[in-house]
C-alpha cells in the first residue's frame, strides 16, 4: 500500500514537473507496433543490447527468486525480513549508475558491458563458494547489483542513441526483451533450486552471465570497432 501511494504521488509530480513534449511522428497504433519489427530488423545494436539485457536480467532474477528459499533452508532458518534486508544491501550497486552513464555518454565502447557482465559472473562464483553465510551473500549481492546495473545502463545509453525520434519504440523493444529474460531466469532459477539447490541456482546465474559474455565476444568479432 505504501508503494502504491508513492507511485501515485510520483505520477502526479511528474505530470506537473515535466515539460510537454509533442510526438515527433504521428502514426496509428497498429503502424507503431509494426514499426517495432522494422527497428529490430534494421538495428543490430538494438538486437545485441536487448539480448544482453535479457540474459543479465535472467541471471539477476534467478538469484532473487530463490534467495528467500535459500535463507530459509540455512541452519538458522532466516525469514523474509532478512531477505528484504539484502535488497537494501544491493542499493550499493546503484552507486555505479551515474559513473557508467557518464562514461557511455562520452562514447564509451562495449568494454563497460564486458566488465559489468564479468562482475555479474564473479558474483555467482562468490555466492556459490560463500553463500552459506550472510557476509558472503551480502558481498555477492553487491557485486550482482553492480554488474546488472552497469550493464543495464550501458545498454540503454547505446540503444537510446540510435534514433532519438524513435526512443519510445526503442525502449519498448529493449524492455520487453529485458523482462522476458527476467521471467525465463525466474523460471530457470526455481527449477534449478528444485533439482539442485543453491549450487544449481548459482550455476544457472553464472551460465546466463557466460552466455552474455559469449554473445558480446561474438559481436566484437563481427564488428571490432563498436
Amino acid at each position: 500500500w505504501i508503494a502504491a501511494g508513492v507511485m501515485g504521488g510520483l505520477a502526479v509530480l511528474l505530470r506537473l514537473a515535466l515539460p510537454r513534449q509533442p510526438p515527433q511522428a504521428v502514426l496509428p497504433y497498429g503502424a507503431l507496433l509494426r514499426s517495432l519489427v522494422d527497428l529490430v530488423r534494421e538495428e543490430p545494436v538494438l538486437r545485441l543490447h536487448s539480448l544482453l539485457g535479457a540474459l543479465t536480467f535472467a541471471a539477476f532474477s534467478a538469484f532473487w527468486t530463490t534467495l528467500a528459499l535459500h535463507l530459509q533452508a540455512l541452519p538458522q532458518h532466516y525469514g523474509p525480513r532478512v531477505a528484504g534486508l539484502f535488497g537494501v544491501v544491493g542499493v550499493a550497486g546503484a552507486v555505479a549508475a551515474p559513473l557508467v552513464g557518464r562514461y557511455t555518454d562520452r562514447g564509451g565502447d562495449r568494454r563497460i558491458n564486458a566488465l559489468a557482465i564479468g562482475v555479474l559472473f564473479v558474483s555467482f562464483l562468490v555466492l556459490g563458494v560463500a553463500g552459506e553465510g550472510l557476509v558472503g551473500i551480502a558481498l555477492g549481492v553487491i557485486l550482482l547489483d553492480l554488474g546488472a546495473q552497469a550493464n543495464h545502463i550501458s545498454n540503454q545509453t547505446r540503444v537510446y542513441a540510435l534514433r532519438p525520434e524513435a526512443r519510445n519504440r526503442l525502449n519498448t523493444v529493449y524492455m520487453v526483451t529485458y523482462f522476458v529474460g527476467g521471467a525465463l531466469g525466474a523460471g530457470a532459477g526455481s527449477t534449478a533450486w528444485s533439482h539442485a539447490g543453491w549450487s544449481g541456482v548459482c550455476a544457472v546465474g553464472a551460465g546466463f552471465s557466460l552466455l552474455a559474455l559469449m554473445l558480446l565476444g561474438l559481436a566484437r568479432t563481427r564488428s571490432p570497432v563498436a
